[in-house]
């Protein structure tokens, strides 16, 4: 038992029986867990059609692409707490990028109960303009010499950015062979990007964030 906090960073707890852990605050993480972007830069130009209307002729939509994709910059190995049979925490609990996994059953009772796993996106922005040409003939007197005048019509180009997934990622694992039993009074079970912002809220009953 521990009276206050417990820290364990990259670093194992095991046992082959059962393991009772009681402190205010357990923690179960890396040691260390860096996250960042890469950002690529493209220049396009491609035909698209022109406006639906007399005297438009031909469209060119030209436009900056920004690729920023997640990436773990850093990282050490990941913490682990495991038992043979049972595994019980009274503590408030924070699982990081971690693994927290029971043969038999995991029961965790306390204020609060914390999970987070990792997950890579890349985000691709487009910004730009369209230009559409027109042309009409100025006629003069007679229709002598009638020549062809042109002009554009310019239009922002800004789609709504796409966001996926890639094949980086880490999860925050809390099993069991047997039960698992949330006693907490607050549960968190979310999925960071690369900002260390949510993307995404797993139910209460799903112990690993999809990443």
């Amino acid at each position: 038992k521990v009276d206050n906090r417990l820290l364990n960073q990259s670093s194992g707890i095991q046992s082959q029986g059962s393991i009772h852990i009681s402190a205010a605050q357990l923690t179960n993480e890396k040691t260390v867990f860096e996250t960042g972007w890469t950002t690529k830069t493209e220049k396009h130009s491609t035909p698209i059609t022109p406006l639906p209307k007399p005297d438009y002729y031909s469209a060119t939509r030209q436009f900056t692409r920004e690729i920023k994709t997640g990436a773990i910059l850093q990282e050490t190995a990941a913490a682990q707490i495991l038992a043979g049979k049972d595994i019980t925490l009274d503590a408030a609990v924070v699982n990081r990028y971690s693994t927290i996994a029971a043969r038999g059953d995991l029961t965790i009772k306390g204020p609060s109960f914390e999970n987070y796993g990792y997950q890579g996106t890349r985000i691709t922005t487009d910004t730009g303009t369209d230009t559409h040409r027109y042309k009409w003939r100025k006629h003069r007197t007679f229709h002598h010499n009638c020549t062809w005048r042109y002009g554009t019509t310019p239009i922002d180009y800004t789609p709504p950015a796409t966001v996926e997934n890639t094949e980086s990622s880490r999860k925050g694992i809390v099993s069991a062979g047997g039960k698992v039993s949330l006693q907490s009074g607050t549960k968190k079970n979310i999925t960071l990007d690369a900002d260390q912002k949510a993307i995404q809220k797993q139910p209460e009953t799903v112990l690993d964030p999809a990443v």
